[in-house]
């Protein structure tokens, strides 16, 4: 721009490049186990919800599993052919416990390969952890967070909270003591506002409350539990008034550029060459003053059309807006410009703010083409059973719509060609996508190539594109064998009957068969019933039993001494029907009763965790896991007391539990009335 002769450049300007990733995210709480206090030497099925917390699928990335208490341990990884943007799924492991008891922390971790790129890489890993037979759980959590602000006005919208947590102690020497994926939960006192949140790969968190807006000093009291250990921190923050305002009463300028054309999208604004751009300029006087008389406003640009470089903007009153309008501006060049405004150009107001006088719009001109290309098609595994259509989205990125046009999917079955499916295609609009599903059936289990051609014959076709050579995909896809997967069902499926059994007598053994694939099995099942003292009964089940569908097995068997030995369940022992898996057809537990005092679940509802003040009155209960095959009518609980005050130990009393099977959830709970 040229002003009496000063030569003077706008733009153009540097504006943030905005990188959309998908991103993979896991918890915690996001891992369950079937069982959360497993017998040694058992069952134990870990499952684990996998988020993708983005816009976009996230395709063929591997979801591995570590015991931190033995690394040598190996669990088959679990790939994730496709994850819908904002979907969950759950992948999950049937494991062996450990042989001795012990603290288990699995680890969890998604896109273990790392082969896809994400907004956020600390998140994709968790831990939680279960205990191991009949284990005492040493170490604990060192948690802490700080408020930031810790001073701030009480105008502030929110505070921030940050801080970390890290293992101590632990029975298993951890290579990275991070709580990574732990529950955060933490409360301000004086309002009783509780919030949550999780750590990250790293065992920190970085988390925000709305602020309470009063003045005074607030304190923070919070926990972070990954379900079997539990670190505290505190922290605090203060509010304070803020100062009186001093109130501007000079005018400030402000210019905006607002596209009006049709056909034109914006934000940033799209156009297509050759094609007339119009709209309004508009210069708005947002201060408290009036301006004192005519101000310049300046005008850049840095292509199309050329445009008058000063505008004159009359006096305006506070509030006031002054408009005026430009059409015609025409860009016959594909590529990136920028067109910018200045506000009272020469500096002859005095205003309330001098440094938002500049406007700028960012323009891109697009090509009088199409350009057709394919922008996603199917991938991943798929049993070849439950298989669907393959389906194949199409983008026009050029700057007018396609036309008619014709696609080809040439299928192949490793190098050979099976099939050749076409589709025709009506139009594409400019900037559109275009989604079609091609009716093809995967004849059998196998690896397969689709490749996509758009717009045939290849490699010109019939429509003519500002890009030629991008008009292909390849995309495969592994169907998978149907097959079914006999596994046993723990917890009360797995089970001894009646209740308090003696030794000697008759006792029924039950096991339930669960068809865990993705295809029926049909025929005479066998079960065998191995007591570890040698005694061994096999009972079947004849019939059809379909996926995700169960069968129970029984047989009488004669009653051992409590507490001397174990029965392992075992379906088709001899593997006579083709599974997807053969090494999950066993569980095992002991045959005892085994009861041990625990926490309830709900954290925070352990009388022994609140304080209480002199002559109050406390209600003593606490919840009993049950581990052993055996059930028990009924179970007495005691109560005794010592302390300050108290000579020796004082019985508080019995509480009874009736009908005490297997932990299955959450623990009963005895409690003295």
């Amino acid at each position: 721009m040229s002003d009496n002769g000063c030569i003077t450049q706008a733009g153009p300007y540097n504006y943030p490049d905005v990188l959309v990733q998908p991103d993979l995210e896991i918890f915690a709480n996001d891992i369950t186990f079937s069982n959360p206090n497993p017998a040694t030497s058992g069952p134990l099925e870990v499952s684990a919800v996998v988020h993708n917390n983005s816009d976009y699928f996230a395709q063929n990335f591997v979801v591995n599993l570590r015991n931190q208490f033995d690394t040598n341990l190996v669990f088959t990884p679990i790939v994730v052919s496709n994850l819908a943007p904002h979907a969950s799924t759950t992948v999950t492991w049937n494991i062996t416990t450990p042989a001795v008891p012990a603290w288990c922390p699995m680890e969890v971790s998604i896109d273990y390969t790392n082969v896809i790129s994400e907004s956020n890489e600390l998140n994709n890993s968790a831990i939680r952890p279960f205990i191991n037979g009949n284990y005492n759980l040493p170490g604990g959590i060192a948690a802490s967070g700080t408020a930031s602000p810790s001073v701030a006005y009480t105008t502030q919208p929110g505070i921030g909270l940050y801080g970390s947590a890290h293992y101590f102690g632990t029975a298993v020497p951890l290579p990275d003591s991070s709580v990574a994926g732990a529950t955060v939960t933490y409360t301000i006192l004086e309002t009783g506002a509780t919030y949550s949140t999780y750590t990250n790969s790293g065992g920190t968190f970085s988390t925000g409350f709305p602020s309470p807006g009063i003045p005074g000093t607030y304190h923070i009291q919070g926990t972070i539990t990954d379900f079997t250990l539990t670190g505290s921190f505190t922290a605090e923050f203060t509010l304070v008034l803020p100062p009186v305002p001093v109130f501007c009463t000079q005018p400030n300028l402000v210019a905006a550029i607002h596209i009006t054309s049709a056909g034109v999208q914006n934000n940033p604004a799209v156009i297509v060459q050759g094609n007339p751009m119009s709209g309004n300029i508009v210069v708005t006087n947002t201060g408290t003053g009036a301006t004192n008389g005519t101000t310049i406003l300046q005008w850049g640009q840095t292509g199309g059309t050329p445009l008058p470089t000063h505008i004159s903007v009359p006096a305006l009153a506070p509030g006031a807006s002054f408009t005026t309008s430009f059409s015609n501006l025409v860009f016959n060049t594909p590529g990136s410009y920028s067109l910018c405004l200045l506000a009272d150009k020469d500096n002859t107001e005095m205003e309330c703010n001098e440094n938002d006088n500049n406007h700028c719009r960012l323009i891109h001109v697009l090509p009088a083409l199409p350009d057709i290309y394919p922008y996603y098609g199917p991938g991943g595994n798929s049993p070849v059973c439950t298989q669907s259509a393959p389906s194949f989205t199409l983008y026009n990125g050029g700057g007018i719509a396609t036309g008619s046009f014709q696609c080809a999917i040439i299928v192949r079955k490793d190098t050979s060609v099976l099939d050749t499916l076409y589709h025709t295609v009506a139009d594409i609009p400019n900037l559109q996508f275009y989604t079609f599903t091609s009716p093809y059936v995967y004849p059998a289990s196998g690896n397969y190539s689709l490749e996509l051609l758009c717009d045939i014959p290849m490699p010109s076709g019939v429509v003519t594109e500002t890009i030629e050579t991008n008009n292909t995909g390849l995309y495969y896809v592994n169907m998978l064998e149907c097959l079914p997967n006999l596994t046993l069902l723990g917890c009360e499926s797995f089970d001894v009957q009646p209740s308090d059994p003696v030794a000697g007598a008759n006792i029924t053994l039950l096991a339930t068969i669960h068809n865990n694939g993705n295809a029926p099995v049909s025929g005479t099942i066998p079960v065998v019933f191995n007591l570890s003292g040698g005694s061994s009964y096999t009972g079947t089940y004849t019939g059809t039993i379909a996926p995700n569908q169960t069968a129970q097995v029984t047989v009488t068997a004669s009653s051992v001494m409590p507490a001397t030995q174990s029965l392992t369940a075992t379906v088709d022992p001899q593997e006579s029907f083709p599974e997807s898996n053969e090494t999950d057809n066993s569980i095992t537990n002991n045959l005892c009763w085994d009861f041990q005092p625990v926490s309830k679940c709900v954290l925070g509802s352990n009388f022994w965790d609140q304080p209480y003040h002199v002559n109050s009155t406390a209600y003593p209960s606490v919840a009993v896991n049950v581990s052993g095959l055996y059930d028990a009518a009924s179970l007495k609980v005691r109560f005794l007391v010592s302390g300050p005050g108290i000579s020796g130990t004082v019985n508080l009393g019995d509480a009874t539990i009736n009908n005490l099977e297997q932990t299955c959830g959450c623990p009963a709970v005895a409690g003295l009335p």
